[in-house]
Order: structure tokens, then C-alpha cells, then sequence
């Protein structure tokens, strides 16, 4: 009887046997985790790695039952002892899901973001769980007092995560039910988060978006294509980056992060005078279109021919070296 690791060596080739090969040492070591989360996560992986190599999807009735028991052992071990409303990742409070939509997204939210920081285990040995990858590596990070700008803050995971490191963050978030549900909670028990109802565009005004409440991905630009329902659009009120940040008269922006459906190169038109002036690190998600990579890294050497651009999981990471000197 064939093994797994010689059916996808026989079938795919070398490179492939490798990465299964790995992954499943990692797999196995954190299966022997005396950690509930860690074991719960490396059985959700098994079924990724099936997908991955066989294409074959989980049966919708798993998939339900992975986010069900993924959720209730983040609830088990998180809980805020002060507000069970919350849970406490270890001082970063976050408002638990309202509805099973979100139970799914904050699950990978934490596998995403928080996983390599509470866990024994380092950003390397972390990253065949990650689902689009963590906001900061490298020289791509946040030091206290920074002032950081979370484009698509959403119900403000990354905000959070950012306050708790001493940042000032300024969360955009267009979506008045998301805000109302998720993202002023959040603000309201982590410091220094302030919630801006705009979206971040390369215009001032108004702009149509989709509004889906009932996913993480709550809102999307029409005019990026990617709306799935034109006959259910809100209108927005939309603001540049640069507008913000001289009407705020801010002293610098030093950290960027965008997940904002499509949007980013539209945020980034609307922001170069900030990457001119402050050179932020920058973490953008280059996924939603096609042409995000090249088009996104244009926009940003654009702007500032001194970025060192790298991309990874499905992100673009960005930052200025410290010895670059401006004349």
C-alpha cells in the first residue's frame, strides 16, 4: 500500500514530495502539543494539505464543523475572566463573533495574526498554517509610539494587535454595521484606536461599495469589479490618505496595513505624498486582482524609488532601509 508521501511524489514530482514531506513533520510535531489550540489547528491543517495535493474540498458539513470546534476551543481558552463579551489574547481584547460568518473569520484572523505570537513556536515553524499571511516580517514591523494607519480595519484584529504594541492607530472602516458590531468594541477596550468612517481612496467624496455584513469581508469598491451584486450598493464617503494626514495634522505615518478588496492601488494614489514624506513600512494585501503585483509595486516605487519591495503568502511588504538618506 502506497504511502501518502509516495502517491504525491509518484504523481507530482520532486519539489511537491518536499513540501508535503515538511509539512507533515510539522504537522506531527505540533500534533504531539499538549496546547488544545495547537492540536486543533494541525487537524485543520490535514484537511488543507488533502485540498492542496488532491484537490478534493472538504464536504461543506466538515467545513462547519472544523469552524465550530476551532471557535469553541479559542473560546475555551480566551475568554476575557472580566466580560465573557471578549475574548483576552493575552492583554489584545477582541469582541467575540455575533454570528457564525464571523466565527470563521476570526478563526483565521487568529491563525493569521496571533498563532506565532501565543504559541511556542516561531514565524518559519507557523507558516504552513497561515491563510494569507501575517501583517508584519522582516523589517515590516511596529515599535511603540508609531502611528499606524489600518486600512479595512474591519472588527479591528490587526488595530488591536497594533495598540498593544504601543501604536496610535487610525482604522478606516466604511461599513457602519461592522463599526457598530465589531470595531468601536474593539476600540473601546484596546487604547488609542480611532475609527474613521471613510474609505481610502485616491478621491474626496463618495464612493459606491458593497456593504456585505455578514462576512469578514465587508466591503468592496464597484468600481474594482470584483462588487457580486451591483443592485445592493451603498454610497460612501471616501478620503485620500494624504487628505487625512494634513487635515490631521499628523507628524508622520509609519506603518500602512491594507486589506481593502481591491482598493489598495486606489489607496495608494491617494497616499503618495505620505510614502514621499514618511516612508512607512507597508503590508498590502495583492491578491484581490490579477494585476495587484505589478501594479501596486509601481504604484509604491512611484511614489518612493527608495522602498525595497518583497512579496509573500499574499502580501506586499515594503520598507525603506534606515540608511537611505533624503537630500
Amino acid at each position: 500500500m502506497l504511502s501518502l508521501s509516495n502517491v504525491v511524489k509518484g504523481r507530482f514530482g520532486g519539489k511537491q514530495y518536499c513540501l508535503l514531506r515538511d509539512s507533515l513533520k510539522v504537522r506531527k510535531k505540533l500534533g504531539k502539543s499538549t496546547d488544545p489550540l495547537v492540536k486543533a489547528f494541525a487537524r485543520k491543517y490535514q484537511y488543507l494539505l488533502i485540498k492542496y495535493f488532491f484537490g478534493t474540498n472538504m464536504s461543506a458539513n466538515a467545513r462547519v464543523e472544523y469552524q465550530r470546534r476551532a471557535y469553541s476551543t479559542l473560546c475555551n481558552i480566551y475568554t476575557n475572566s472580566d466580560d465573557d463579551r471578549f475574548f483576552d489574547f493575552d492583554g489584545i481584547i477582541i469582541p467575540k463573533a455575533i454570528s457564525a460568518e464571523y466565527e470563521g473569520a476570526l478563526c483565521f484572523a487568529f491563525q493569521d495574526l496571533l498563532f506565532c505570537n501565543l504559541s511556542e513556536y516561531d514565524l518559519d515553524f507557523c507558516e504552513p498554517f497561515y491563510v494569507e499571511g501575517p501583517y508584519e516580517i522582516g523589517n515590516v514591523y511596529i515599535e511603540n509610539g508609531d502611528i499606524v494607519i489600518d486600512c479595512g480595519a474591519n472588527m479591528g484584529f490587526f488595530s488591536a494587535i497594533a495598540s498593544h504594541k504601543g501604536a496610535i492607530v487610525y482604522a478606516f472602516e466604511p461599513s457602519e454595521t461592522v463599526i457598530n458590531n465589531y470595531l468601536s468594541l474593539t476600540a473601546s477596550k484596546n487604547p488609542n484606536i480611532h475609527v474613521c468612517k471613510y474609505a481610502l481612496s485616491n478621491e474626496i467624496g463618495e464612493l459606491k461599495f458593497l456593504l456585505d455584513n455578514k462576512t469578514i469581508g465587508g466591503s468592496t469598491l464597484a468600481i474594482t469589479g470584483l462588487a457580486r451584486d451591483n443592485s445592493n450598493l451603498a454610497t460612501v464617503r471616501s478620503i485620500t490618505l494624504d487628505s487625512f494626514v494634513h487635515d490631521n495634522n499628523l507628524s508622520c505615518v509609519n506603518f500602512i496595513k491594507a486589506d481593502i478588496e481591491g482598493a489598495e492601488r486606489y489607496m495608494l494614489k491617494g497616499a503618495k505624498q505620505v510614502l514621499k514624506d514618511f516612508a512607512p513600512k507597508l503590508a498590502i494585501c495583492s491578491y484581490h486582482l490579477p494585476d495587484d503585483p505589478k501594479v501596486l509595486r509601481e504604484l509604491i516605487l512611484d511614489a518612493n524609488p527608495n522602498y525595497v519591495v518583497e512579496e509573500k503568502f499574499e502580501k506586499m511588504y515594503a520598507h525603506v532601509p534606515s540608511n537611505v538618506k533624503y537630500s
